[in-house]
């Protein structure tokens, strides 16, 4: 799962860097979110890939997955604080504005409105830039009972500047609610075992 800007769905080759780790399977942005779907490969004995609840916390050599999602975050108020742990800025923390959603419409993409929440930059934490280029798709979570509530979808400026003080992203219940069916739930994997994918 991933930001929904970052794909087409349309069953392309999605990679990690420059390995390939699945298909561009699907996104969700015709329907306001921005969220997408990669269907994995099979692995192979040269590149084993593992099903995990892993993620970058404080790993600073950004070389080791340090702590696990605990499970799903349901409930949304202002003033809320929350992090993102993104590729580029890496963990960055900040305060829900509020429940309301903003709908934001990309630049130059074909979607239209998307409906997302805002994080302003805790600015105690001497980070200026909540976000950057790159951290499109990392989970944004709650830094005391590691509770995935969204996924990160980019980052503004109040005076259009090119240093994002607040970040935007899609509630994963959304993304929950968007992908269910009466037979089916769509979930996120939130065991402390690591399966590997073949």
């Amino acid at each position: 799962m991933t930001a929904g800007h970052c794909l087409n769905g349309d069953k392309s080759g999605a990679y990690q860097y420059d390995v390939r780790v699945g298909t561009d399977h699907t996104v969700g942005n015709w329907n306001g979110i921005d969220v997408g779907l990669i269907l994995l490969d099979s692995t192979n004995e040269l590149s084993p890939r593992y099903v995990t609840n892993y993620f970058y916390w404080h790993a600073e050599d950004n070389d080791d997955y340090d702590k696990r999602i605990e499970g799903i975050g349901t409930y949304y108020y202002s003033g809320m604080y929350l992090c993102k742990s993104g590729n580029t800025t890496g963990v960055t923390c900040g305060y829900l504005e509020s429940t309301s959603y903003k709908y934001v419409d990309y630049a130059g993409d074909q979607y239209g409105s998307q409906k997302l929440l805002k994080i302003n930059n805790d600015n105690n934490t001497g980070i200026l830039n909540y976000s950057s280029g790159g951290d499109s798709g990392a989970i944004v979570f709650d830094p005391y009972a590691f509770l995935i509530y969204g996924i990160h979808s980019g980052g503004e400026s109040p005076d259009g500047s090119t240093n994002p003080t607040y970040g935007l992203f899609t509630k994963i219940t959304d993304v929950m609610n968007m992908y269910s069916t009466p037979s089916a739930s769509f979930s996120i994997y939130i065991s402390d075992t690591n399966v590997r994918f073949d």
